[in-house]
């Protein structure tokens, strides 16, 4: 004998009238019962990618990458217009980052210049903590730290250099001539002294 779902699933194939009335009930049962189907659907969810927990995760994976384009547009719309949530997305990035300021190195470095912390550390023991041009000891972190330099033009990493002689490259936009110039001029002046 076959069970109750399926006589009704077969009449309901069979009988458009009954399947109409049967629909219709549905939705009038969901719009007077709206949370309580709603946190029905969230648990018949939540159980379902509990289940299969590896498949949910590779098919958000996807929707996320699918979707991201749109996403990003979406969050720096709602970041621009809602200072409530710009607040708390802030204050979120504050406490992350402010828990482990090594990823965020890390994260800088890998975003910037294409090396991982390892990479800097391991130059910085090789040059022994000294900026390549002026060889002053700078400690390997913060403001006052040595900075990667890096060609503009190609943008492969050169060394590691104090903040000075790196913003001095920089005001001379890596151009040897102006170096030159610079070196000829500054000569001169010391003749005069």
């Amino acid at each position: 004998m076959p069970s109750k779902p399926e006589v009704l699933r077969e009449r309901r194939l069979t009988d458009p009238e009954f399947a109409e009335r049967t629909r219709e009930y549905a939705r009038a049962y969901k719009e007077r019962n709206l949370e309580k189907e709603k946190e029905r659907q969230r648990l018949v969810k939540a159980k379902h990618c509990a289940e299969n927990r590896e498949a949910y995760n590779a098919k958000m994976r996807e929707w996320s990458k699918a979707n991201s384009e749109r996403l990003n547009r979406e969050k720096r719309e709602r970041l621009k217009n809602d200072p409530v949530y710009a607040e708390k997305i802030r204050s979120q990035e504050r406490k992350r980052n402010a828990e482990n300021p090594e990823r965020v190195r890390n994260v800088n470095l890998k975003t910037i210049h294409g090396i991982t912390l390892d990479d800097y550390r391991m130059m910085y023991e090789q040059q022994k903590g000294k900026c390549a041009i002026c060889g002053e000891v700078k400690p390997d972190h913060g403001r006052a730290g040595l900075a990667v330099d890096h060609c503009h033009t190609v943008g492969h990493i050169r060394e590691l250099l104090c903040p000075n002689c790196n913003h001095g490259l920089g005001k001379f936009k890596d151009d040897i001539v102006r170096l030159q110039k610079a070196i000829a001029y500054l000569e001169k002046h010391r003749k005069e002294i």
